[in-house]
Formats: structure tokens, C-alpha cells, sequence
């Protein structure tokens, strides 16, 4: 009977650990999640410094915390939104509010327009790595309400350019000071 139940426990163990080992292999190690529904008001995410931007559906949210002991934050107030798909490498878009220009810390050498106001962004295709897949980031700064606005978008695997559903986020951007 003893050797029964280490039989059966011995097998319960295996049994487990080749499901574990399943499905760490089967988890996609790129995200390949772009959005494609149209910004929906109901998943707007805000800073509590009083800017806003539409998070796509089903992706989470992280809000950079801030410290109003110099008046201002000590760092850059940031919204990230990641796809939710568990993967190692995931879409991913972020919002930061500026209060210089962020030409200054890196180049963005075309000039477009954003909300009637002129804009500079950057893109990039980055081959991968033994340690990361092939990507696309793209940029997008824009002075706007007295503050300087900055997109930044990452994509995992064979794109090319911006997808343009991003562009219909960026342009739910919305800042309000709270102070």
C-alpha cells in the first residue's frame, strides 16, 4: 500500500512538473498585440498631475508615482500601458509630461504636426539580439497646454512602421494642471 501511494505521488509530481514545463514553452515570448479598436472613453487612465490618454482595450496600466516635495515630481510623470498577452516582449505605450524640451536629451529629426501644433518624432527598427526579437519604436514630442508631451511606442516582431491606430491614442491625450 506504501509503495502505492509513493507510486501515486511520485507520479502527481511528474505530472505537474511536465505542465509547468508546457506551459512556460507554450507562453509566447513576443506579444504581437496592436490595437484595434478605436480609443474607448471608458478606459481613459489618469495622472494625478492632471494629464490623461486613452489606454487600449484589454491592455493594463502603470501610473509613475510623483513627489510634490520640490513642487514638481522628481521623476518624469509617466502612463505605461502594456498589452496584457503574457509574454516576455510586449507592445507597449507610454506617455510623459515634460517640463523641457526633450529634444535636447534625444534627437527627433522629423517634423509633423500634432493638434494643430508642430511635432518632432523619431523611429527606429532594432534587430534583435541573442537577448531580444526585432522591433519597431517610434516617438512623438509635441509642446502642448505649456507642457512638453512625449509618445513612445514599441512593437515586437516584423513591423515595419507605426501602426496607425496608435495615432487615434495619441490624440486622446488631455492635460488639465491639478495645481
Amino acid at each position: 500500500m506504501r509503495s502505492i501511494n509513493i507510486w501515486i505521488a511520485v507520479t502527481m509530481i511528474t505530472c505537474a512538473g511536465i505542465f509547468l514545463i508546457l506551459m512556460v514553452f507554450s507562453m509566447p515570448i513576443i506579444g504581437t498585440a496592436i490595437p484595434t479598436q478605436m480609443p474607448d472613453e471608458t478606459n481613459r487612465v489618469y495622472h494625478d498631475i492632471g494629464f490623461s490618454i486613452v489606454a487600449p482595450s484589454n491592455w493594463v496600466h502603470v501610473i509613475s508615482p510623483t513627489d510634490e516635495t520640490y513642487g514638481r515630481t522628481t521623476v518624469a510623470p509617466t502612463i505605461d500601458c502594456f498589452q496584457k498577452e503574457a509574454a516576455k516582449f510586449s507592445s507597449t505605450m507610454r506617455v510623459t509630461v515634460l517640463s523641457s524640451d526633450p529634444r535636447e536629451i534625444r534627437p527627433f529629426p522629423k517634423k509633423t504636426t500634432l493638434w494643430n501644433n508642430p511635432a518632432w518624432e523619431y523611429s527606429e527598427r532594432l534587430d534583435g539580439n541573442g537577448n531580444r526579437p526585432p522591433s519597431f519604436e517610434y516617438g512623438l514630442c509635441c509642446w502642448r497646454d505649456e507642457q512638453w508631451c512625449v509618445f513612445r511606442v514599441t512593437v515586437y516582431g516584423s513591423v515595419e512602421s507605426l501602426p496607425s491606430i496608435f495615432s487615434k491614442y495619441f490624440e486622446s491625450y488631455t492635460y488639465s494642471p491639478t495645481k
